[in-house]
């Protein structure tokens, strides 16, 4: 069954994804030691030169190399096929890791933001704040509200409908039993306060690298894949600073 909200490039795309991942089985079946190796999609797919080999783009490369690890349920039209990795416990646990090891990595730097299950989350914050994202929430600058829930849910459906990667939000679930700590555009919107992600001279004096920031929230939030760049970056951050205007209004 095809969602019937998708347009026929989006559905397209999907199929070319699919496509690629059962290719991608037989011609590189070492992604799966890759990737338990714990190599991102992203890396994945310029050690294998998979978007100039196949002819595809950046989305679809990513999209393929997941398909090939995880297989293919039959949806779309396109035949079912075994991933490389077809045990579902063992990807979880893999990608589990993936995050793990960009978190410790991270707070050993202070700016980690992965946490457990929303009750170890603020147990350990009550405690004193040994998980790194809590401590950073509980010492970040600015305001924490939320926009209301219908508009959050509402936005998010809309951005998956589109392809994109919605804003992960506090207590959102990264992988099993692994926990947000923090919205991501509040941590982005923290980071724009601070001395070190603003620019230090030129032009620019005193405004917010963008750029800089959308390197650490691709870090932290997604396993180091490029998903924010300094154009979104800038657009969001502009919006979060205007609802903050509208609540002290």
């Amino acid at each position: 069954m095809i969602n019937s909200n998708l347009t026929q490039d989006q559905i397209g795309a999907i199929r070319q994804g699919i496509e690629l991942g059962k290719i991608l089985t037989k011609d590189h079946p070492e992604i799966a030691d890759l990737y338990e190796q714990g190599d991102t999609l992203s890396t994945i797919a310029e050690e294998l030169n998979i978007q100039l080999t196949y002819g595809v783009g950046k989305r679809v490369a990513k999209s393929g190399i997941h398909k090939a690890i995880a297989g293919h349920g039959g949806s779309f039209n396109l035949r079912q096929y075994d991933g490389l990795i077809p045990d579902i416990k063992e990807r979880k646990r893999l990608m589990r890791e993936h995050h793990q090891e960009c978190g410790y990595r991270l707070h050993e730097e202070g700016i980690g933001i992965h946490g457990r299950t929303p009750e170890q989350t603020s147990e350990a914050g009550r405690k004193g704040g040994t998980i790194a994202g809590r401590k950073i929430y509980e010492k970040a600058i600015g305001v924490h509200g939320r926009t209301p829930e219908q508009m959050r849910k509402d936005g998010r459906k809309s951005a998956i409908v589109m392809g994109q990667t919605p804003w992960t939000r506090k207590e959102d679930e990264f992988d099993d039993n692994i926990y947000c700590a923090i919205d991501e555009i509040v941590f982005a919107y923290n980071l724009s306060q601070k001395p070190e992600y603003q620019w230090a001279k030129g032009c620019n004096k005193g405004q917010t690298n963008n750029k800089k920031i959308a390197e650490i929230i691709n870090k932290l939030y997604h396993n180091r894949e490029e998903i924010r760049n300094s154009k979104t970056i800038q657009v969001y951050l502009s919006k979060y600073r205007k609802s903050l205007e509208e609540r002290v209004d």
